[in-house]
């Protein structure tokens, strides 16, 4: 039908319904896991901005910005919407440009940009309800919540969150109620809701028969708690059923895959899964995933009791988690090896090392870190 569109439009020579079509296309052809839906947005971007056309081009923006990030290029995608928040806000789009800034929340969080994000988000709820409130209220306390749980506020995010589920499941868009679903099964997973958790994870394999690229994009974020849930099974099949469009996608599958293989004892299996996804992920600056990746790597090793680590880091974390025995190191901890506070940052502080040295190692910005001291 977008084809047609798109004929019918140059046989007029209307260059509106043109853009249109091309974006209704690319769109088409991204939720099918056609990559080429990405040549189709990105010339509705071109021809946007050749118009002076501020509300097609905003939409293209954001179009072409949340593709790229969630194949995993996320500076490439912070850029893009870096410059959709000047080009509205330039034009006195307001509205429109706080979108815009609610979507770099999705290439600042992954990015271990977890003060700007909290800031954003609070930001955009008070501009947004300023206005009459709006979807960019809903979306922007999921953002708000996501971080407060990976912080350990862990009720606050919940209070947050069931807000952001109601909401998507009353608008019922797949684009909107997969994330909702994920992240509601992660978090009510944490604080011992199974019910509710297991309910959920139901819906989210509901949904997944008709949208494997979209499943393939969020089953990472709930596949540990539906593996802790007892929810093997449900995770082999939706693996299975996962259409990653990328090779960054491909790799958290692969993720998934991991959690499977720890919770079954095949430790040396799940060991390469994540460490996959800390290679694919460190070019493309994933800090969060990489964080996770390695903390699973580091549980996998002292299964194994044994080495060797492949990098620096991996046997930094392998050994804070050994002499602490983390079972459940916050994500937030290994965030540090992913190079938020370089060596030459950190100044001695009082008391005893993390890492037996008998002096504690602080970051610039005052805060614990786990990088062995020079004292050896």
């Amino acid at each position: 039908m977008a084809d047609r569109a798109i004929a019918v439009a140059q046989q007029v020579g209307s260059t509106e319904h043109y853009v249109r079509g091309l974006s209704a296309r690319g769109n088409a052809l991204l939720q099918l896991g056609d990559p080429t839906g990405e040549d189709d947005l990105r010339e509705t971007l071109r021809i946007s901005l050749d118009r002076n056309d501020a509300r097609s081009a905003l939409v293209a923006y954001n179009n072409v910005a949340t593709h790229v990030a969630v194949v995993g290029r996320l500076t490439e995608a912070k850029e893009l919407i870096e410059e959709a928040i000047e080009y509205g806000s330039q034009r006195g789009y307001l509205a429109a440009a706080d979108w815009s800034r609610m979507t770099r929340c999705e290439t600042l969080f992954p990015l271990g940009e977890w003060n700007a994000t909290l800031n954003a988000a609070r930001q955009l709820q008070e501009a947004d309800q300023a206005r009459g409130g709006s979807q960019i209220t809903t979306f922007a306390k999921g953002w708000e919540a996501i971080v407060l749980f990976y912080r350990g506020s862990t009720v606050p995010a919940r209070q947050l969150w069931a807000e952001v589920l109601e909401q998507a499941r009353k608008i019922q868009d797949a684009q909107g109620l997969f994330p909702a679903l994920a992240n509601g099964i992660l978090i009510w997973e944490a604080l011992g809701e199974a019910v509710d958790a297991k309910r959920m994870a139901g819906e989210f394999a509901e949904i997944a028969k008709d949208n494997p690229v979209f499943l393939a994009m969020h089953l990472p974020a709930a596949a540990r708690a539906m593996v802790s849930l007892g929810l093997e099974d449900q995770v082999e099949r939706l693996v299975r059923l996962a259409k990653p469009t990328s090779d960054w996608m491909a790799a958290q599958i692969g993720g998934a895959r991991a959690h499977l293989a720890e919770k079954r004892g095949d430790f040396a299996k799940a060991l390469d899964l994540f460490r996959t996804v800390v290679k694919v992920g460190v070019p493309l600056e994933q800090r969060f995933w990489v964080a996770v990746a390695r903390i699973g790597a580091g549980r996998c090793l002292l299964e194994l009791g044994r080495g060797p680590v492949v990098d620096e880091a991996e046997g930094q974390l392998l050994h804070a988690l050994f002499l602490a025995r983390a079972r459940e190191a916050p994500a937030a901890t290994a965030l540090r090896f992913e190079g938020q506070h370089g060596p030459r940052q950190r100044v001695a502080g009082p008391g005893g090392c993390l890492l037996g040295c008998g002096g504690q190692q602080r970051c610039g910005q005052h805060r614990p870190c786990l990088r062995p001291c020079r004292c050896r």
